[in-house]
């Protein structure tokens, strides 16, 4: 069939032979020379690889790329706290002690520390019908690991007996009680109520969060250790290196009794009477500036 076309006029290829083309225009079909037919940006756009079904497929693809990139890490996230929850639960309560102690238990029993041997906030009996309560017990096959967690942040100085320390921070200082001082009391009351195992080596461990720097602190005492956060496992790995195994006499007896302070925690006049009497032996409501 013969027909005109005009400059402009849009066609449809059909098919390509040497350099003549079979087309469509207006319901008719014919041939036109190569030479006469020029390609649009529209019908190059118009080609079968872009056609609006493939258009749709590929917005649909970008889309979902973007949110796998954007959420995954937020799921990924949620998953592992979800997970670290469950791994804390095993040994605490969420919501007990503080957040750093919580994060040390979990340092703990990620890093293959047994559910069994791992206590935390713990209130133990003592003699003066008050109780002692201790952030972290660790028990280990050379001997029990006492645990005093500390969030402080600025330059500490300070000597292993002495009483108080000094905490700088900015401009402002602060005094503040010689943590392995506090440490040693729990010890002291700890060894108290195991006194069927007296020999048994108990090592004090003062574990501090936050910015701060050792700036100037001598004559810390054997058994003891001071350390940032970041550095608490190599502490323990480095007390389970340099001591010997030690021989429990009655390990189960032990665990009744650690286990025992934790459950006195759990009840909220043991810790409303520990904060009272704290309260009271500082004095602070008896001073008058």
């Amino acid at each position: 069939m013969s027909f005109t076309l005009k400059q402009g006029d849009e066609i449809k290829l059909l098919s390509k032979n040497g350099n003549w083309y079979e087309i469509s225009y207006n319901g008719k079909s014919g041939h036109a020379h190569s030479k006469y037919i020029f390609k649009s940006q529209r019908s190059i756009f118009n080609k079968r690889l872009f056609k609006p079904q493939y258009q749709r497929n590929v917005f649909v693809f970008s889309v979902l790329i973007l949110l796998f990139v954007v959420f995954l890490p937020i799921c990924l996230k949620i998953y592992r706290r979800e997970k670290d929850k469950k791994i804390l639960k095993s040994v605490t309560v969420l919501n007990r002690g503080t957040p750093t102690e919580r994060d040390l238990v979990l340092v703990l029993l990620k890093n293959g520390k047994s559910v069994e041997n791992v206590y935390h906030d713990l209130y133990l009996n003592t003699i003066d019908c008050d109780f002692s309560q201790i952030d972290l017990v660790l028990i280990t096959e050379v001997g029990i690991i006492v645990f005093e967690v500390k969030d402080h942040n600025g330059w500490l100085y300070g000597k292993g007996k002495q009483e108080h320390w000094t905490m700088i921070c900015g401009k402002n200082k602060y005094r503040i009680y010689s943590p392995i001082i506090q440490n040693e009391v729990h010890i002291k009351n700890l060894r108290n109520i195991i006194n069927e195992n007296q020999d048994v080596p108990i090592f004090s461990v003062i574990v501090f969060y936050g910015n701060c720097n050792f700036e100037n602190i001598n004559f810390v005492p054997q058994k003891t250790f001071l350390t940032t956060s970041n550095r608490a496992l190599e502490v323990i790995k480095k007390i389970e290196a340099i001591n010997p195994s030690y021989g429990y006499n009655n390990l189960a007896e032990i665990r009744h009794i650690l286990q025992e302070a934790k459950a006195n925690g759990d009840i909220t006049e043991n810790q409303e009477l520990h904060i009272a009497n704290i309260k009271d032996m500082l004095g602070t409501d008896r001073k008058f500036d």
